[in-house]
């Protein structure tokens, strides 16, 4: 490791950082970093080999960078890659949607789904109160005098809900929509409104220290997520062994507030071209909470895979005698004779042909996306008429690849590092989960699917994880 190799790598990764979404979302090319083998990262390592060290022995024969060298380059971009477009940055707008799905999906209203999350809503959940009827019991046995949390409940009730509490406080079990029509009305009638806490009615409440903070400040500078803090505190006080508190903590979202609101709209509709923000204008106080979180989180991760790495290392290189494909690419590419002006791999003619042919075919893709009339060399193929032969293997979930075939050349020359039987199992995978899903589906077991729920398929993705930690163990 040199200093040089070090700075060297440092700006290739902020090439790549900061080239990344200008590739990807304003001239909308192929994806610059779109999977685990980022071309990008490889394809600079090859530009360093064929034109940068040429130009730096022209220079001086000590100048050009040596193998060692290029593999640290590599390393730096490869670590970088890890962050821009389709990695941690495109996930990262999942902790602002969820303040936009709250206030638009009726589904995420209706289950307070927010309410569950160290820092989201302090809203009501059905989930947060542990006995419904001993709850609507208290409330509804409560005076009209106003001298109990109780009573102040059901004095803002008004004289439909009062009779609906009550019918609901005589009920053996309370079914789910009860329970939501609780929740709603207690949400909307009491954690929203302001004229919750009365100091004789909770003279005799121990109040809980998040209520407290808040009371000591003028109710009319409260905003109105600040005055739902407070009410649900005051309620948590007022039943301590009926009404949960909001799950501590934050960083996981964006908080629910009157700044993270205004993030949010500045996410999704953005500004104008002459009232764009500075970097100093940016609402870093908001952010500051959740970047700490989740860039915690990601470096964690990172140490994660370098001591997995680390523990598999033996197994795989010793006992088993399988090459890294990585570390094969950059020890084969970067071989280079003392005195030479190219790389060894360069001095074949079979690199030179392989390589014009691939330039040649992207280049002619190229035009031809941007010229009519100019021939496009396939490189996708649908198989889409043939699944009418197969109706049950149609159905299978995340079996796209099989019936939908694109030609990486990146790709099948990175099979080459690897050991045939590795490089086929890799490939007929699809093809055995697809007659696997068939067969269930053909005896009437249906394979579901979903980014974001539980599905038998997940289930089953998960066992093969799961499986994988067993034998890596």
């Amino acid at each position: 490791m040199t200093l040089r190799s070090v700075l060297l790598g440092s700006l290739v990764a902020f090439f790549i950082a900061s080239f990344t979404y200008f590739n990807d979302h304003i001239i909308r090319n192929t994806f610059f970093i779109g999977n685990f083998l980022p071309i990008s990262a490889f394809g600079i390592l090859v530009i360093f080999l064929l034109l940068l060290n040429p130009l730096l022995r022209l220079i001086n024969a000590k100048f050009p960078l040596r193998s060692g060298e290029m593999a640290i380059v590599l390393a730096i971009a490869l670590a970088a890659c890890a962050w821009p477009g389709s990695n941690f940055y495109r996930n990262w707008t999942a902790v602002s949607m969820p303040l936009h799905l709250e206030a638009t999906a009726v589904n995420w209203q209706s289950q307070n789904v927010m309410s569950y999350l160290p820092g989201g809503s302090s809203l009501l959940a059905q989930g947060q109160v542990s006995d419904w009827r001993a709850l609507v019991e208290q409330i509804s046995a409560a005076d009209d005098d106003g001298e109990s949390p109780a009573s102040r409940i059901r004095m803002m009730l008004d004289a439909h809900q009062s009779v609906r509490f009550a019918r609901e406080a005589e009920e053996p079990v309370l079914l789910t929509d009860q329970i939501n029509y609780m929740t709603r009305t207690l949400n909307r009638e009491v954690i929203q409104s302001r004229n919750f806490y009365d100091q004789e009615a909770f003279s005799g409440i121990e109040i809980t220290e998040p209520a407290r903070s808040l009371l000591e400040r003028d109710p009319d500078d409260l905003s109105r997520f600040e005055m739902e803090r407070l009410n649900r505190a005051l309620l948590v006080s007022a039943f301590p062994d009926l009404v949960l508190s909001p799950p501590k903590g934050g960083g996981l979202l964006l908080p629910r507030t009157e700044e993270s609101i205004q993030v949010v709209d500045n996410l999704l509709v953005a500004r104008p071209e002459s009232d764009r923000l500075s970097l100093r204008q940016i609402p870093w106080q908001t952010w500051w909470p959740v970047v700490r979180f989740w860039g915690a989180v990601a470096l964690l991760v990172a140490g994660a895979s370098l001591c997995l790495a680390l523990i598999v290392h033996p197994q795989w290189s010793r006992n088993e005698l399988l090459p890294y494909p990585i570390v094969r690419f950059v020890k084969e590419t970067t071989a280079w004779d003392a005195g030479s002006w190219l790389p060894n791999i360069a001095r074949g003619k079979s690199f030179w042909v392989a390589l014009a042919i691939i330039f040649g075919v992207r280049l002619l893709n190229g035009s031809a996306a941007w010229f009519d009339g100019i021939p496009e060399f396939p490189l996708h193929y649908s198989l889409g008429p043939i699944t009418e032969l197969f109706p049950n293997a149609r159905r299978v979930p995340r079996a796209g690849g099989v019936w939908s075939i694109d030609l990486y050349p990146t790709v099948i020359a990175f099979m080459y590092f690897i050991t045939s039987k590795t490089a086929f199992s890799i490939g007929i995978s699809s093809y055995i989960f697809v007659i696997f899903g068939g067969f269930l589906i053909a005896r009437g077991i249906p394979l579901e699917f979903d980014r974001t729920t539980g599905g038998n398929v997940n289930i089953l993705i998960f066992g093969t994880y799961l499986g994988m930690a067993v034998a890596i163990f």
